[in-house]
């Protein structure tokens, strides 16, 4: 058996000049690996919050984390408070009394919103900014914030009432209507702004910006439109006519007015692509904060209507009635930039400059029936002819134009740079829209202008209505007007005068049809 002296003499000693070499290095080495590993170890079991779950957090949420570095996501400055076993996010605006007591500070709340949560109040509307735009709150949105930055024992109506209206009132957050969209020239688009005065591209938003338009199209210089191309090509095969369409689409997708043009109608029978242009171009490309949708006879008398148009750029209706147009002078006012008043519902009246164009569609011109006969309304309007019906449709067509979105935009672009720089907001003459709208011009005056000369009003004459369609036919032939079928002629005169005249049969041998109420004068009368 060994004696422990033996055994001391058989250890080898150890080489002390490899200590600080290659093998200390390797030991330190493996102690880092290893020092690495028991961090993951001790993290694999914190909460982690995933990439997807912040994509698409509001601008007043963020990621927050406890003191052992768990992940929540909750409002900005918020702490993460374990009361009760319970995770708690804490905001900055609960306080505690002399006593001891909790409670929330409605001062301090709202100016945590003020501060956090950004928002703009005008005309007694709320807009939240949310991805890159201010959008109209939803019903009772404001509320739901509170509410949301409350914990249950604090959730109470009156304090969540109390700071929703020092939110609201606070001079910061609102806005004249001067204020919104106060930067014309720039396009708010979906990656970034667009500017159309240095025609440069910047990627990312302002908030400053209090922009509620914001187009559904990113800037993409390489976006391919092959579809699009095709399509406006059958369905407008007149170059000028193209231009124009150009030009009034990128001119309706800015809140500039700088032109006289103001209202664009399109003409022309059903299945033609016109719907399908507005659709492309307008309603895929503006969200509905953007868009108002009101007839054009129902602009005139209708203030809750006319509120309507505030904050919008353009007001489509497609396949607009044919009920004639009563009145004007709203629409002119619209469209001439005069300062014009309106109301909410449940609001008070307010004031404002229109920067909504008025896009409609039809199938047949309605009659213009105002009194006021000046050019004012007919220089400010455009008739763009659809004329051109598709033997085989493509039943795939509009989902294959939303998906050309980016191209399009680059199509409208080109129509806008030509309208600002080389026109001067003029937009390109088009003859047949030109004839369009003279001949509309003159179908509708001249009925009244032949009436007022020839005709006189008493509740006891009566006059045959072929005698009254054989002196317009004279009247016209006169004068250079197309007299039409005695039927539209009929229906105008019904519609203008028929709370003075109706139809009636005089009580002679043959029934004539009449119109009671209605004398035609002999030209010695006149």
């Amino acid at each position: 058996m060994a004696t422990s002296k033996e055994f001391k003499n058989k250890v080898t000693p150890p080489n002390w000049s490899n200590i600080d070499g290659e093998n200390n290095q390797e030991i330190t080495v493996s102690t880092e690996e290893l020092n690495k590993k028991v961090e993951e170890y001790e993290k694999k079991d914190l909460k982690q919050v995933s990439i997807k779950d912040t994509e698409n957090l509001p601008i007043w949420k963020s990621v927050l984390y406890d003191e052992d570095g768990n992940e929540y996501i909750g409002p900005k400055g918020f702490k993460v408070e374990y009361i009760d076993n319970e995770v708690r996010l804490v905001g900055p605006f609960l306080r505690k009394s002399d006593k001891g007591f909790s409670y929330i500070h409605r001062g301090f709340l709202s100016e945590y919103l003020i501060k956090n949560v950004p928002v703009i109040n005008s005309t007694g509307k709320l807009y939240f900014f949310d991805n890159g735009v201010y959008r109209p709150a939803n019903e009772n949105e404001d509320k739901g914030i509170v509410k949301e930055l409350l914990t249950p024992e604090y959730a109470k109506s009156q304090v969540i009432n109390d700071v929703v209206q020092l939110w609201k009132i606070d001079s910061r957050i609102n806005k004249f209507p001067h204020e919104i969209n106060k930067y014309p020239f720039k396009l708010n688009l979906l990656n970034g702004t667009f500017d159309l005065q240095t025609w440069e591209f910047t990627k990312g938003h302002s908030i400053d910006n209090y922009s509620t338009i914001q187009i559904q199209a990113n800037y993409d210089p390489n976006a391919n439109g092959e579809n699009f191309n095709k399509f406006i090509n059958s369905a407008v095969p007149d170059k000028e006519l193209q231009m124009l369409l150009q030009e009034m689409v990128g001119y309706c997708l800015t809140p500039l007015t700088d032109s006289k043009k103001m209202i664009f109608i399109f003409d022309g029978p059903g299945d033609a692509g016109k719907s399908t242009f507005i659709t492309a171009t307008l309603e895929n490309l503006l969200t509905d904060n953007a868009k108002s949708h009101i007839p054009l006879q129902d602009l005139s008398d209708n203030e809750y209507k006319q509120a309507e148009l505030f904050g919008k750029v353009v007001n489509i209706f497609a396949d607009l009635p044919a009920k004639g147009i009563k009145d004007n002078g709203y629409l002119k006012a619209a469209t001439g930039n005069d300062r014009i008043s309106a109301r909410r519902p449940y609001g008070q009246v307010f004031e404002f400059y229109n920067k909504a164009k008025f896009v409609f569609s039809t199938n047949g011109l309605p009659d213009n029936y105002s009194k006021d006969t000046s050019d004012a309304f007919y220089n400010r309007l455009s008739i763009i002819p659809f004329k051109h019906v598709p033997a085989k449709k493509d039943p795939h067509l509009k989902e294959k134009l939303y998906k050309e979105k980016d191209a399009i935009l680059l199509w409208i672009l080109d129509g806008l740079r030509r309208l600002i720089h080389e026109n001067n907001f003029k937009f390109t003459e088009s003859r047949e829209s030109s004839e369009l709208v003279q001949r509309y011009r003159e179908e509708n005056n001249a009925v009244m202008k032949f009436m007022n000369e020839h005709c006189e009003f008493n509740p006891d004459a009566e006059t045959a209505r072929i005698n009254l369609f054989t002196a317009w036919q004279n009247f016209c032939e006169q004068n250079g007007h197309i007299a039409g079928s005695q039927t539209k002629f009929n229906k105008k005169i019904e519609s203008i005068y028929g709370n003075l005249v109706k139809r009636s049969q005089m009580n002679n041998s043959r029934r004539t049809k009449s119109w009671k109420g209605l004398k035609l004068l002999d030209f010695d009368e006149i």
